[in-house]
């Protein structure tokens, strides 16, 4: 860590879940110790996905990040009611009631009717969810504040010159920016609100000497606070260019296209400044002194401390589950148990082997009942009752959930574990627990494919619609894929050519062991690197890996040292296949809401879900199950007195 005493807190930095940005939470974590900041906030386009795995981030380095605060924020995307265009705003939460007020304004920025390309709200819809529990600040290009200075702020950005962005200040700006500015300080208060001045690029972007020349002199005219920003979407200079491919596959053009279109007229200067900077990376302290003032930085870490950092991860929240006779959730678990020993192992079992089933149900059911999870294991053994009640199949048990002798006589799967020796703590391992964390249980249901949201529907109906909710998942470009993306971004091979070289690169699932060991060893969990060292015969005519100096030779050697470096970038977003959660309180209240094909999504990963307290239940919709239900039910019609 640096010992410089310039301070600085980093409050506008993007991670990869902006989905434009390629830092990795772990990555920014470190940058961010080895540089000094006092702070770094979370500021991702439109979305809070990566709060959450930034702070846990920081909890798992320990001690070196003590000095390091978490803050979590978002970009937030603004429309003024008209047309379809959009600015940019920076919020920050200062304390829990923030975190909640900027949930519930991603959510109404997601509704359908706001929706248009990106999340969107109007400032007067945003002035809902600020009640002096969020602070704000604007200035940067592409913000509101920045872009009413000129007649047309895209041709001033796209500007090569100071002297050519003059030419489209407005005549009336200086009135135009007063006005601007008191709407926002309408909305958030005056003490919440600063103007931000980000000066990190002023030597590849001409417009923003001008914009933040003005804002000064504004911030002076009306005693406002500027504050030093950065717009960090990678970790350091050098990975410009690896941003470069993100930004080549989202926009479906090459990188040599790109830059043509750049040295054109044509220029959408929304890419231009990645594609013409090295800047938009993590500064230390020392790089924003020098071009901004100590005033700006020193109201960047008064930000960070009017700003608390939350720690909101918790032991999971199992819904109560309703019993019936006014019993408790141990003692109905424990007489469910008991219906199912008289089912299926009175008269079912050689008496002598009564005692090992005896000792391992009390076993079982000790530990469950001390880890609180028997309203877990009857939330799943009602939704199997449910299902079967349907006259619907469900699968036998999936995984080490069969090694559990509690689920076998509730019914929740059909596998004896005794019977095949399995054991119970490949299921549940109490040992796992502490005293701040109660693991939960995993598991998984096969359910019909044709079923699968109709028992969705009952849960809903059982525990609350607004308690229940699909969960979104962010896909990871690694291995195989994200060399393809770095060969098609630079155009190096035909697809013929990039096929050839990959299938020496094993699916991710196919070395999940390797992988491991490699994350043991505290290297990086790299597909390719794995191909390397592993298939280096089959990849020595593109590139090989000298083990000694751990250097990558080769005539594609750079591109696969690239798509190193970016395997676990996030791509895109979707809908998880089979996770559904259930909370005990309107999941709105604790998560952001997005919409796929019409249908709420919790806006959080799987992972997040977790660490918040919510319950994830795996119901895997099984094609499989619903080809031998319609077997089953065409042979009882046709051969039914055959059989």
């Amino acid at each position: 860590m640096s010992n410089n005493p310039i301070k600085w807190a980093a409050l506008h930095q993007h991670s990869s879940y902006s989905l434009d940005a390629i830092a990795k939470p772990k990555q920014i974590i470190q940058k961010a110790i080895d540089v000094g900041l006092t702070a770094i906030a979370l500021t991702d386009h439109g979305s809070l996905s990566g709060c959450i795995d930034l702070l846990e981030q920081k909890k798992k380095v320990g001690e070196k990040a003590k000095d390091l605060k978490i803050i979590f924020g978002s970009e937030l995307y603004l429309n003024n009611g008209e047309g379809k265009s959009n600015s940019h705003l920076v919020v920050l939460c200062k304390n829990l009631d923030g975190w909640r007020s900027l949930i519930k304004a991603t959510s109404e920025a997601n509704k359908p009717e706001n929706f248009y390309r990106k999340p969107r709200l109007t400032l007067e819809q945003l002035s809902n969810y600020t009640k002096g529990n969020v602070l704000a600040f604007s200035g940067h290009p592409g913000s509101d504040i920045s872009n009413c200075l000129f007649d047309n702020y895209k041709l001033a950005y796209s500007a090569r010159s100071y002297d050519e962005v003059k030419n489209f200040v407005k005549t009336d700006w200086k009135k135009d920016l007063f006005d601007k500015i008191d709407q926002y300080i309408q909305v958030f208060g005056k003490d919440c609100f600063w103007l931000e001045i980000q000066a990190v690029d002023e030597e590849n972007f001409p417009a923003a000497i001008l914009i933040n020349k003005a804002l000064r002199w504004a911030a002076k005219k009306i005693k406002l606070k500027c504050v030093a920003s950065s717009d960090g979407h990678y970790i350091n200079k050098e990975n410009n260019r690896d941003q470069w491919v993100i930004l080549s596959s989202a926009i479906g053009l090459s990188i040599p296209k790109i830059t043509q279109k750049l040295i054109s007229d044509d220029d959408d200067p929304a890419f231009a400044g990645f594609f013409r900077s090295n800047n938009y990376h993590i500064p230390s302290p020392e790089e924003i002194a020098l071009v901004n003032t100590e005033e700006e930085m020193a109201n960047a870490v008064e930000i960070a401390q009017e700003c608390s950092e939350l720690d909101i991860f918790t032991q999971p929240i199992i819904p109560h589950f309703a019993c019936p006779d006014n019993l408790s959730a141990d003692e109905y678990l424990k007489e469910i148990c008991r219906q199912g020993w008289k089912e299926k192992i009175n008269g079912k079992i050689p008496k002598e082997q009564k005692e090992i089933y005896a000792e391992r149900i009390k076993y079982e059911l000790d530990v469950l009942t001390r880890a609180k999870l028997s309203d877990y294991f009857l939330l799943i053994h009602d939704i199997v009752n449910y299902v079967k009640s349907q006259e619907k199949f469900i699968g036998a048990g999936r995984g080490s959930v069969a090694g559990c002798l509690t689920s076998y006589l509730s019914n929740i799967t059909a596998v004896n574990p005794i019977e095949f020796n399995l054991i119970f703590e490949r299921f549940y391992n109490a040992g796992r627990n502490t005293k701040d964390r109660i693991s939960l249980c995993d598991i998984d249901l096969d359910i019909q494919a044709s079923f699968r949201d109709q028992t969705i529907e009952y849960i809903k109906e059982k525990y609350g619609k607004e308690r229940v909710g699909r969960i979104s998942t962010f896909s990871k470009i690694m291995g195989r894929g994200c060399l393809k993306e770095v060969l098609r971004a630079w155009s190096v091979c035909t697809p013929k050519e990039m096929d050839k070289i990959t299938r020496f690169i094993p699916d991710e699932a196919a070395i999940a062991d390797d992988l491991q060991e490699m994350r043991d060893e505290g290297r990086e969990s790299s597909v390719l690197q794995w191909a390397l060292e592993n298939n280096s015969k089959e990849l020595n005519e593109w590139a090989s890996l000298d083990k000694k100096t751990g250097q990558i030779n080769g005539p594609y050697a750079k591109y696969f040292e690239q798509a190193i470096r970016l395997e676990g970038v996030h791509k895109s977003k979707g809908i998880h296949a089979a996770a559904v959660v259930v909370g005990n309180e309107d999941l709105s209240n604790i998560c952001p809401i997005s919409y796929r094909d019409g249908k709420e999504v919790i806006d959080f990963p799987m992972e997040t879900v977790e660490k918040i307290g919510l319950i994830k239940l795996d119901l895997l919709g099984l094609k499989i199950l619903d080809c031998i239900h319609t077997t089953e039910n065409l042979i009882k019609n046709n051969w039914g007195d055959c059989i």
